[in-house]
Order: C-alpha cells, then structure tokens, then sequence
C-alpha cells in the first residue's frame, strides 16, 4: 500500500495551479496587451475578463495605472463616471475622482469658488440625478458637509489656482 502524504498533495495541487495562472497570465497579456505585473495582478484579482475590462476602462478614464485601480475605484467610476459637469442655474457643477480622495467638486456661488473633496460615489450618483442640482447642493452637501470635506471657498480658506487646477488636470 503506497502512502500518500498531505504535504505531496497539497504540492501537486500547487504546482498545478501555478501552472494554470501562468496560462492565465500570458493569455491576459495577450489579450489586453499589457504587461506581466499588470496581468498578474489582473488575474489575480479578477476572475472574469469583463471585469478586468472594467479596471483597464477605470485605469484609462481616471489616467492612472491598472496596478492603482481598486474595486472601490471601478465601482464609484460606474456609479458617477471619472469626471463630469452638472447643469446647475447657478453655474457649471464640475468634479472628478481621485484616487485616494474619492470625489473632488467645484462650482463658484456669487463669484466665490468652492470646492469639496471625500465625496462619495452614493453622494455623487445622487447629485448627477437629482432634480435639481442647486438644492441638492443646499440640502444634502452645503448643509451636511463633514470638515473633511470642505477642501476651499468656506470660512476663511479661499480656494487658490493650485486648488483648482486639481479638477481640471
């Protein structure tokens, strides 16, 4: 009776799968025509291609690497899009995501810029939608904005050209 042991099993099965992700890999490198980290890290971390698709698409859109781009990223890049304007009857409402910030929003009132960041995408795919920009500017962001929020144009911080240049790169 040949005896098998847990530990040449557990090999087997390793070797195996090592095998297989590097088949994964090659396949994605040659599919999406990136490079191996970045295929690696796909594979790794996305079982289907239409999901890797989706971090590739959020990784251009947000012009960053794949390697940088998390499912929190590419769920809040669906829900309100990279970068956008709202309509608004006092003005443009512009904003745009960022990678460790979230959601960063410009617009100007009676000529003073104000600008907020840690947005989140709930916040935001709401604000795209909602019926009337301006009051739910009033409503849900001017009257319950977190300190952390408030990035410039409130109380005593004025925004400034680096400020603004943010949303706009």
């Amino acid at each position: 009776m040949k005896k098998i042991l847990i530990a040449d099993v557990i090999k087997a099965s390793y070797d195996e799968f090592k095998d297989q992700r590097d088949l994964d890999i090659l396949a994605e490198m040659d599919r999406s025509d990136v490079d191996e980290p970045t295929a690696a890290y796909l594979v790794d971390n996305w079982s289907s291609e239409a999901d890797r698709d989706q971090v590739l698409q959020t990784a251009e859109d947000l012009g960053v690497e794949p390697l940088d781009v998390s499912d929190d990223d590419v769920e809040a890049v669906n829900m309100a899009g990279a970068s956008g304007e709202i309509e608004s009857s006092s003005g443009p409402i512009r904003y745009k995501y960022i990678l460790g910030i979230g959601y960063m929003v410009h617009l100007v009132l009676n000529g003073k810029d104000i600008m907020y960041q840690n947005i989140d995408p709930q916040t935001m795919s709401d604000w795209i939608n909602a019926d009337s920009a301006g009051n739910y500017y009033l409503d849900n962001i001017r009257s319950n904005v977190d300190p952390d929020q408030e990035l410039c144009g409130c109380n005593d911080k004025p925004c400034v050209d680096t400020d603004i240049a943010q949303i706009n790169s």
